[in-house]
């Protein structure tokens, strides 16, 4: 305990002899300060350090910059390179500089990729900066001497600055890939980790100059692929019908590729079937009255057309009225023959469809019955064409046969058989 009280004691003693130690010195230099005619002692507030003010302090200059703006100043870059002359350099040379915190390129012809990323780029001068418009790497290749051959470089990590004079190389940035720089007479040797030259740059008005050639200038933008390639002008024609892509073989090269397919043209044309099975809509139409009796009787005949097969179904009739007859017979016969059941009919507006029986019988058979615009013969086509189409068969069936015109029925079936 008393060895307790001792230390105590002197550490006591101690702590006293600074204060008045400090004091006595504060005093004497504040009554030193009011002597006339003698130079004034400046002195720290924040050090208690004489010969200079707070604003000069080393320790405030240590610590003010802030969190925010240490770390903005590792993601900006900077640039001391400096000329005395106003002159246009090449855009081939890049400038070996030491002071430059990153690679930089001018323009962007030398880009094999730029990925938009904006920063900001200090110059010596105070308060002057550019922005850079993106990084990315660049491919190019050094200029071939007596003394070097030509070697392709890939340089990473190159901000893309417009606004820059001249492109730049960043000393520091070599050094962190692991390259070695040697200076030799009126140039810089530049050696990869592993000792092999990549490059020199030579001394030229009071700068080190790089001489090197983009590997993605415009001319690389252009296709390796042959213009005669088939799928090429397929494409610039507007993915054209292939057959019609053949016919132009006298006016463009073009290859005859096989089992050729393209997956725009099969997302892009594609088309929905009208009717997917037969039976789904049928197309009637009544031809006549035909001028001269058949050898049968007949003064009509009517078509019937399957939409979806195509097929025709041809039935003669002495009169209009028979229509209802011949259809129910129709229906009988080849809803039996498909195992399916008639959905739709269309016909024109003629009394032969258009009447009550018909509709009635249409009705109970859960038949749909489309009616085509009045005087409008193309809204029934398939039916109309059908006719036709037998009509000028028969015709030359019977001319050429030498046969009376009375046989017209017999050649219009021999044409549907």
């Amino acid at each position: 305990m008393d060895e307790i009280l001792q230390i105590l004691r002197e550490e006591e003693a101690t702590l006293n002899l600074l204060i008045k130690t400090r004091m006595d010195g504060i005093n004497s230099e504040a009554f030193y300060c009011k002597r006339k005619n003698e130079k004034q002692t400046r002195l720290c507030y924040i050090c208690r350090k004489s010969n200079h003010l707070a604003k000069d302090c080393y320790y405030r200059k240590k610590n003010s910059p802030s969190t925010s703006q240490r770390n903005n100043s590792s993601r900006n870059g900077h640039v001391f390179t400096a000329s005395h002359r106003e002159e246009k350099l090449c855009d081939n040379i890049w400038i070996l500089d030491s002071g430059a915190s990153c690679h930089m390129a001018k323009e962007s012809v030398w880009f094999k990729n730029i990925s938009p990323e904006v920063m900001d780029i200090y110059l010596a001068n105070k308060n002057s900066k550019m922005m850079s418009q993106g990084t990315g790497n660049v491919s190019a290749k050094t200029v071939s001497t007596k003394h070097c051959n030509s070697i392709n470089l890939t340089i990473t990590d190159v901000s893309y600055v417009p606004q820059l004079r001249c492109n730049l190389l960043s000393v520091t940035c070599l050094m962190d890939k692991g390259c070695k720089i040697k200076s030799e007479n009126n140039c810089v040797l530049i050696y990869d980790k592993n000792d092999k030259l990549i490059t020199k740059a030579f001394k030229n008005n009071g700068r080190l100059e790089i001489k090197l050639e983009p590997m993605y200038n415009s001319e690389c933008f252009i296709s390796d692929q042959s213009t005669n390639n088939y799928e090429i002008w397929h494409n610039r024609l507007c993915h054209l019908n292939c057959k019609y892509m053949l016919k132009m073989k006298d006016y463009i090269d073009i290859d005859n590729v096989n089992n050729f397919t393209c997956e725009t043209c099969d997302i892009s044309k594609v088309t929905r079937k009208t009717h997917h099975s037969i039976d789904e809509l049928l197309h009637a139409d009544l031809c006549g009255p035909i001028n001269i009796e058949s050898h049968g009787g007949a003064k009509y005949f009517m078509v019937i057309v399957d939409d979806f097969s195509g097929m025709y179904f041809t039935y003669f009739l002495k009169n209009k009225y028979e229509v209802f007859d011949i259809f129910s017979q129709f229906k009988a016969k080849y809803e039996n023959l498909t195992d399916k059941r008639i959905k739709k009919i269309r016909t024109d507006n003629g009394l032969e469809f258009v009447n009550e029986q018909l509709d009635t019988y249409l009705a109970n058979s859960g038949i749909f019955h489309e009616k085509t615009i009045p005087y409008n013969s193309e809204s029934n086509g398939k039916a109309e064409r059908a006719n036709c189409v037998l009509l000028e068969r028969a015709r030359s069936l019977l001319y050429e046969s030498k046969l009376p015109l009375k046989f017209w029925a017999e050649a219009i079936n021999w044409v549907n058989s």
